[in-house]
């Protein structure tokens, strides 16, 4: 059984993230300016190098973005 503040046993196979995976995901977003991603969501748990590789299909696609629909 998890102590307090930590993840509960039954649940710590979901988040096997590491500390330095979103510490990685802030230096990549601010060391140069993307403004390809504006706009968009990013997730930081996400690799980065692969969200660059997808870079023309989420800007064709109009992707990752979240949009409101309402009719009236």
């Amino acid at each position: 059984m998890a102590t307090s503040g930590e993840i509960p046993d039954e649940l710590a196979h979901v988040f096997t993230e590491t500390q330095e995976l979103p510490a990685d995901t802030v230096v990549w977003l601010t060391a140069q300016k993307r403004d390809w991603l504006s706009g968009r969501y990013v997730n930081v748990t996400w690799d980065m190098p692969q969200l660059e590789e997808k870079r023309e299909a989420i800007v064709q696609g109009d992707r990752l973005k979240v949009k409101l629909d309402v009719d009236f």
